[in-house]
């Protein structure tokens, strides 16, 4: 808007400047031109710092699209939602089911898989790390591994500091340009033996 205000003025400027040199000896005519010509090249530069600016913001969207669809992959996805998911069932706190819980998982998670889990009366472990099992420190130790997309569904395996144990399949599929998980399965090698299981009991389903 500056900018605008800034251009109109200086045109007003090169009219009046017009109207002026109309009459008067040859130097008031002279120091005319020059005014004229002065106030044409400023106002023709006020258009170019428009238009650069406005290539520049371009530019900048154009570069938060494409931060935005890059934090969008399926990898970045499981990142953030079992960094999240392990810290917040480990907590007690917001994970599920409390309407907090319910909103954010759903950020995450299909609505089919959501209502499967909430269905479900004695999943036996957690959906998520197919596991009763649980160490806060599995956050920091999230590895995505064999990721495969094609079109809009996506495959990868999803380890927490063990390459055997826990180790989940999990399959995304992208809506509305959003990835969410659709189906976690068990990807315990068969020749693992995997822990001895806690008696914890199942976290309440949504």
């Amino acid at each position: 808007m500056a900018l605008r205000r800034s251009t109109k003025t200086m045109k007003d400027k090169i009219i009046l400047l017009r109207s002026t040199c109309r009459s008067g000896d040859f130097t008031r005519r002279f120091n005319c031109v020059r005014g004229i010509c002065g106030g044409a090249i400023e106002v023709f530069t006020m258009k170019i710092l428009t238009l650069a600016l406005g290539a520049t913001l371009l530019v900048v969207f154009a570069g938060c699209n494409a931060v935005y669809a890059q934090a969008q992959t399926p990898e970045a996805v499981l990142q953030e939602f079992y960094k999240w998911y392990i810290i917040a069932v480990d907590d007690g706190g917001d994970a599920q089911p409390s309407r907090k819980g319910r909103k954010r998982m759903a950020k995450y998670v299909t609505r089919r898989l959501l209502k499967q889990i909430a269905t479900e009366e004695d999943p036996g472990a957690d959906t998520f790390v197919q596991t009763q099992e649980w160490d806060r420190k599995w956050a920091s130790n999230i590895k995505v591994s064999d990721l495969v997309v094609k079109g809009a569904r996506a495959t990868a395996i999803v380890t927490f500091g063990s390459e055997t144990y826990p180790r989940v399949a999990v399959t995304l599929i992208k809506a509305a340009g959003t990835w969410k998980i659709d189906r976690v399965k068990d990807a315990t090698p068969e020749s693992q033996t995997r822990p001895a299981i806690s008696p914890t009991q199942q976290r309440d389903s949504l």
